[in-house]
């Protein structure tokens, strides 16, 4: 089974090199951690959850991995502590950086907590936190007009953030109900250097690489097709 080394995403910077390295907003159920650990092998994760009964819930069913660590904490608190509090300044060289953020919280109304996506919180992770050449990945509820002003507001945000922002439904989603993946990045993600269209390429490579069993290309081309109707 091939799977893509720690080259296949990043690119040249310095800090890009040695394991992929994940931070991950939630954890849950650990699907994404564990999903991510076991198919990208050579990669490090670390898994920030407010609530302590859910981490231990998932261990007792699920076995630990050894290239995840998990902490017991409020994420805000999380990114305070280590990217703006006084005593843990840190120079850019000696701060620990990630290829892929993925924001996987939600309040007891299933929304995104405005904070998670607010301007100062994201520019943080865009100048601290994240590689020159990472990707964030957030995850929103869809349907309906509350989710939906959370999603536009959140958009917004992340324009203004970051060089290029793309958004795919989750599989089984529908217009009523479901999961938007929208994803952000200090680099082009959606185009190459050369202005052509990327997001199909990358899709088949992480297809190939990762060894998913689904077809990403065409969930990625019936993407480009709705916003091409909505326009």
């Amino acid at each position: 089974e091939r799977r893509p080394s720690s080259g296949a995403i990043g690119g040249d910077d310095a800090s890009d090199h040695g394991p992929l390295r994940f931070l991950h907003f939630g954890y849950g159920a650990g699907t994404l951690v564990r999903l991510l650990a076991h198919r990208v092998t050579d990669s490090h994760h670390v898994a920030v959850e407010l609530d302590q009964g859910v981490v231990d819930a998932t261990m007792e069913l699920k076995p630990d991995l050894p290239n995840v660590s998990v902490v017991v904490q409020d994420a805000l608190e999380y990114v305070e502590q280590y990217y703006h509090s006084d005593a843990n300044l840190l120079d850019d060289s000696q701060q620990q950086r990630f290829h892929c953020i993925c924001i996987d919280v939600f309040d007891e109304k299933n929304l995104v907590p405005e904070q998670f996506y607010s301007e100062p919180f994201l520019q943080t992770l865009r100048d601290h936190v994240l590689t020159p050449n990472g990707i964030l990945v957030q995850n929103f509820h869809s349907g309906g007009r509350k989710r939906g002003a959370v999603i536009q507001a959140a958009s917004e945000n992340l324009r203004r953030t970051f060089r290029d922002v793309a958004s795919v439904p989750s599989i089984g989603s529908r217009e009523n109900a479901g999961n938007l993946l929208v994803m952000a990045s200090k680099v082009p993600i959606t185009e190459d250097g050369d202005g052509n269209i990327s997001l199909e390429r990358n899709a088949l490579r992480a297809q190939i690489g990762f060894g998913f069993r689904f077809d990403m290309v065409a969930r990625v081309q019936n993407m480009r097709r709705k916003e091409s109707s909505n326009c």
